[in-house]
C-alpha cells in the first residue's frame, strides 16, 4: 500500500509557475489527471489479469473433474447393466432380475443428480466470488472514472476566484478523496488475491472431492448391485433342485 501510495503522489497535480496563466495551469492539470486516470485504469486491468489466472485454473479443474466423473458413471453404468443382462432370465429368475434392472436405472438416475449437485455447489462458489470481484471492480471504477472529471467538478463549485493556487490546492483535495477510496479497494483486492493465490490447489481439491466420493460410492454400489444379480441368478439353481425327483 505505502509503495502504490508513493506512486499516487507523483500525480498530484502542481501549482502554477509564475508565468502560467490559470487557463494553461489548468489544460495543465487536466493532462496530469489524464495520466492518473490511465494509472487507475492500468491497475484495474492489471488486477483482473491476475484473478483471471487463478479463476481460469479453478474452472478448468472443475470442468475436467465433472466431466471425468460423468464418464465414469457412464461407462461403469453400462458395464453393470451388461453383467446384470448377462445373466441368463428363466421364469424362475424373471421377476428378480426385471426389479434389478429397474433398480439399477433409477440408481444411475440418482447418481446424476448427485453429480449435478456437485458442480452447482461449485458454480455457487465460483458465482460468490464473482459478485465479490464484480463490486470491488465497481468501487475502482467509479473512483477511477472520477479523475477526468476533477478539473471541471473544481470549476463547476468554484464561486469566487481568490488566488492563483486555489485550484491546483482544491484539485489535489478531490484527488485525494478518490485516491483513499481507490486505496481503500487496492487493500480489499489484495487480500482476496493472497486468499486465492496461496489457497486456490486446497480450494480445488475441496471443489472437487464430491466428484471423487461420488466415483467411489458408486463404484461401491456396482459391487452390491452384482451380487443381488447373483442372487437373482440363484433362484434358478434352487429351483432346479426343487424339481428334482426324490
Amino acid at each position: 500500500m505505502k509503495f502504490t501510495l508513493g506512486i499516487f503522489l507523483i500525480f498530484f497535480v502542481g501549482a502554477l509557475a509564475q508565468d502560467e496563466t490559470v487557463t494553461d495551469g489548468f489544460i495543465r492539470a487536466q493532462g496530469e489527471l489524464s495520466l492518473t486516470h490511465e494509472f487507475f485504469e492500468t491497475t484495474l486491468f492489471l488486477n483482473r489479469g491476475q484473478i483471471s489466472s487463478y479463476l481460469y485454473r479453478i474452472n478448468r479443474e472443475i470442468i475436467t473433474s465433472h466431466i471425468d466423473t460423468y464418464a465414469f458413471i457412464k461407462t461403469r453404468g453400462i458395464d453393470a447393466l451388461a453383467e446384470i443382462n448377462a445373466i441368463p432370465e428363466t421364469p424362475n429368475n424373471a421377476e428378480c432380475l426385471g426389479s434389478l434392472r429397474n433398480r439399477w436405472d433409477l440408481q444411475v438416475t440418482r447418481y446424476g443428480h448427485r453429480l449435478a449437485t456437485c458442480v452447482n455447489n461449485a458454480y455457487r462458489l465460483l458465482r460468490g466470488w464473482n459478485e465479490f470481484l464484480n463490486n470491488l471492480h465497481a468501487i475502482g471504477q467509479v473512483a477511477g472514472n472520477q479523475v477526468q472529471n476533477l478539473g471541471v467538478k473544481v470549476l463547476s463549485e468554484t464561486e469566487i476566484f481568490d488566488g492563483r493556487n486555489q485550484f491546483p490546492v482544491m484539485i489535489n483535495r478531490e484527488l485525494r478523496i478518490l485516491l483513499k477510496v481507490f486505496l481503500s479497494y487496492r487493500d480489499l483486492f489484495d487480500g482476496f488475491l493472497d486468499e486465492i493465490s496461496e489457497d486456490y490447489l486446497n480450494t480445488i481439491r475441496d471443489l472437487i472431492e464430491c466428484d471423487q466420493v461420488l466415483e467411489r460410492e458408486f463404484e461401491a454400489e456396482i459391487e452390491v448391485e452384482l451380487n443381488r444379480a447373483q442372487n437373482c441368478a440363484a433362484l434358478d439353481n434352487t429351483a432346479e433342485q426343487k424339481a428334482v425327483p426324490l
